[in-house]
C-alpha cells in the first residue's frame, strides 16, 4: 500500500532548521570578528575568557553562557531559493 496525502508545504518545511550545530563541551574557542576582532578561550577551570590583542580578561560567566544559548537556539528563518538565478544576491 502507498500513503498519499495532500499537502501545501514546500520543501522547506521539511528541512533541519538549525543555525549550527555544535555541541558546548566541544568548543574551545570562538573567534568574533567585529570592528575589533577577538576571542573567547577557554581558561582555568573551565572558565571562558576574552582574548583582545593577545590581552586576556574575565568574562561574566552568566552572561556568556547566555548568549552561547542564544547561538545554540538560533533558527533558520527562511532558506536561499532553490532556483539558481536567485543565489547571485548571496555571494553563491
Amino acid at each position: 500500500k502507498s500513503l498519499k496525502f495532500s499537502t501545501d508545504k514546500s520543501i522547506d518545511d521539511f528541512r533541519n532548521k538549525k543555525f549550527l550545530n555544535y555541541q558546548l563541551a566541544d568548543l574551545k574557542e570562538i573567534n568574533v570578528k567585529a570592528e575589533k576582532a577577538y576571542s573567547f578561550v577557554i581558561g582555568e577551570g573551565s572558565k571562558w575568557k576574552i582574548n583582545v590583542d593577545k590581552r586576556i580578561f574575565s568574562s561574566d560567566q552568566v552572561l556568556f553562557s547566555d548568549w552561547l544559548k542564544s547561538l545554540t537556539n538560533a533558527k533558520i528563518l527562511k532558506f536561499v531559493a532553490e532556483d539558481k538565478g536567485a543565489l547571485s544576491a548571496w555571494g553563491l
